[in-house]
Protein backbone atom coordinates (compact mmCIF):
# COMPACT_ATOMS: atom_id res chain seq x y z
CA UNK A 1 0.00 0.00 0.00
CA UNK A 2 1.39 3.38 -0.94
CA UNK A 3 1.10 6.60 1.08
CA UNK A 4 -1.62 8.05 -1.16
CA UNK A 5 -3.83 4.97 -0.69
CA UNK A 6 -3.23 5.10 3.07
CA UNK A 7 -4.31 8.77 3.16
CA UNK A 8 -7.39 8.12 0.99
CA UNK A 9 -8.51 5.23 3.19
CA UNK A 10 -7.95 7.28 6.35
CA UNK A 11 -9.91 10.25 4.97
CA UNK A 12 -12.71 7.93 3.82
CA UNK A 13 -12.88 6.42 7.30
CA UNK A 14 -13.03 9.83 8.98
CA UNK A 15 -15.70 11.19 6.60
CA UNK A 16 -17.77 8.01 6.95
CA UNK A 17 -17.48 8.14 10.76
CA UNK A 18 -18.71 11.73 10.72
CA UNK A 19 -21.68 10.68 8.55
CA UNK A 20 -22.41 7.74 10.83
CA UNK A 21 -22.19 9.83 13.99
CA UNK A 22 -24.42 12.47 12.45
CA UNK A 23 -26.98 9.76 11.71
CA UNK A 24 -26.89 8.60 15.34
CA UNK A 25 -27.33 12.16 16.61
CA UNK A 26 -30.20 12.91 14.18
CA UNK A 27 -31.87 9.67 15.29
CA UNK A 28 -31.45 10.81 18.91
CA UNK A 29 -33.05 14.16 18.13
CA UNK A 30 -35.98 12.68 16.17
CA UNK A 31 -36.78 9.90 18.65
CA UNK A 32 -35.77 11.71 21.84
CA UNK A 33 -33.71 8.61 22.75
CA UNK A 34 -30.04 8.65 23.70
CA UNK A 35 -28.25 7.17 20.70
CA UNK A 36 -25.39 9.66 20.87
CA UNK A 37 -22.65 7.12 20.34
CA UNK A 38 -19.73 9.31 21.42
CA UNK A 39 -21.50 10.23 24.67
CA UNK A 40 -22.46 6.63 25.43
CA UNK A 41 -19.00 5.29 24.53
CA UNK A 42 -17.22 8.00 26.54
CA UNK A 43 -19.29 7.40 29.66
CA UNK A 44 -18.93 3.62 29.44
CA UNK A 45 -15.18 3.70 28.81
CA UNK A 46 -14.66 6.13 31.69
CA UNK A 47 -17.12 4.39 34.03
CA UNK A 48 -18.82 7.74 34.60
CA UNK A 49 -22.38 8.00 35.87
CA UNK A 50 -22.69 11.71 35.18
CA UNK A 51 -20.84 14.97 34.69
CA UNK A 52 -17.48 15.44 36.30
CA UNK A 53 -14.47 17.73 35.98
CA UNK A 54 -12.77 15.64 33.27
CA UNK A 55 -15.83 15.29 31.05
CA UNK A 56 -14.28 17.19 28.11
CA UNK A 57 -11.20 14.98 28.18
CA UNK A 58 -13.33 11.83 28.38
CA UNK A 59 -15.52 13.05 25.49
CA UNK A 60 -12.42 13.77 23.41
CA UNK A 61 -11.08 10.30 24.18
CA UNK A 62 -14.43 8.74 23.22
CA UNK A 63 -14.53 10.72 19.97
CA UNK A 64 -10.96 9.71 19.08
CA UNK A 65 -11.72 6.08 19.90
CA UNK A 66 -14.84 6.20 17.72
CA UNK A 67 -12.99 7.77 14.77
CA UNK A 68 -10.13 5.31 15.20
CA UNK A 69 -12.53 2.37 14.97
CA UNK A 70 -14.07 3.98 11.86
CA UNK A 71 -10.65 4.22 10.23
CA UNK A 72 -9.96 0.58 11.17
CA UNK A 73 -13.19 -0.47 9.44
CA UNK A 74 -12.22 1.59 6.37
CA UNK A 75 -8.97 -0.41 6.19
CA UNK A 76 -10.88 -3.67 6.60
CA UNK A 77 -13.18 -2.64 3.73
CA UNK A 78 -10.11 -1.77 1.65
CA UNK A 79 -8.66 -5.23 2.24
CA UNK A 80 -11.98 -6.83 1.28
CA UNK A 81 -12.06 -4.72 -1.94
CA UNK A 82 -8.40 -5.49 -2.61
CA UNK A 83 -9.05 -9.24 -2.19
CA UNK A 84 -12.10 -9.01 -4.50
CA UNK A 85 -14.53 -9.94 -1.73
CA UNK A 86 -16.41 -6.63 -2.09
CA UNK A 87 -17.02 -4.46 -5.11
CA UNK A 88 -16.97 -0.66 -4.99
CA UNK A 89 -20.71 -0.27 -5.58
CA UNK A 90 -23.87 0.60 -3.66
CA UNK A 91 -25.12 -2.95 -3.26
CA UNK A 92 -21.91 -4.29 -1.73
CA UNK A 93 -21.51 -1.18 0.42
CA UNK A 94 -25.05 -1.70 1.75
CA UNK A 95 -24.31 -5.32 2.67
CA UNK A 96 -20.92 -4.42 4.16
CA UNK A 97 -22.70 -1.85 6.31
CA UNK A 98 -25.42 -4.28 7.34
CA UNK A 99 -22.83 -6.88 8.35
CA UNK A 100 -20.78 -4.24 10.17
CA UNK A 101 -23.95 -3.09 11.92
CA UNK A 102 -24.71 -6.62 13.08
CA UNK A 103 -21.15 -6.93 14.33
CA UNK A 104 -21.52 -3.62 16.19
CA UNK A 105 -24.84 -4.74 17.70
CA UNK A 106 -23.17 -7.94 18.91
CA UNK A 107 -20.26 -6.00 20.40
CA UNK A 108 -22.44 -3.38 22.11
CA UNK A 109 -24.88 -6.00 23.43
CA UNK A 110 -21.98 -7.89 25.01
CA UNK A 111 -20.43 -4.64 26.31
CA UNK A 112 -23.71 -3.64 27.98
CA UNK A 113 -23.93 -7.08 29.62
CA UNK A 114 -20.40 -7.14 31.05
CA UNK A 115 -20.03 -3.44 31.92
CA UNK A 116 -20.20 -2.65 35.63
CA UNK A 117 -22.10 0.62 35.01
CA UNK A 118 -24.03 0.22 31.72
CA UNK A 119 -25.73 3.29 30.37
CA UNK A 120 -29.46 3.59 31.01
CA UNK A 121 -30.59 3.92 27.41
CA UNK A 122 -33.23 2.37 25.18
CA UNK A 123 -31.22 -0.53 23.85
CA UNK A 124 -33.69 -1.35 21.08
CA UNK A 125 -33.42 2.22 19.73
CA UNK A 126 -29.66 2.20 20.18
CA UNK A 127 -29.26 -1.08 18.31
CA UNK A 128 -31.55 0.01 15.46
CA UNK A 129 -29.63 3.29 15.15
CA UNK A 130 -26.36 1.29 15.11
CA UNK A 131 -27.57 -0.85 12.22
CA UNK A 132 -28.80 2.15 10.22
CA UNK A 133 -25.69 4.21 10.89
CA UNK A 134 -23.33 1.39 9.93
CA UNK A 135 -25.09 1.03 6.59
CA UNK A 136 -24.60 4.77 6.08
CA UNK A 137 -20.96 4.45 7.22
CA UNK A 138 -20.15 1.75 4.67
CA UNK A 139 -21.98 3.48 1.82
CA UNK A 140 -20.20 6.78 2.51
CA UNK A 141 -16.83 5.11 3.10
CA UNK A 142 -16.88 3.00 -0.05
CA UNK A 143 -18.25 5.72 -2.31
CA UNK A 144 -15.98 8.42 -0.89
CA UNK A 145 -13.03 6.09 -1.46
CA UNK A 146 -14.26 5.51 -5.02
CA UNK A 147 -14.36 9.26 -5.67
CA UNK A 148 -10.87 9.87 -4.29
CA UNK A 149 -9.08 7.05 -6.13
Amino acid sequence: MDVQTFIVITISGVVATIAMTTCMYIYAKVTNKNTKVVHVLSKMVSGSKGNFAWSNIIMLFGACLHVGIGILFAFIYYLLWHWDVLLLNLEDSFWAGALSGLLAISFWSFYFIIHRIPQAISRSHYMFALLLSHIIFAMVCINFYKVLI
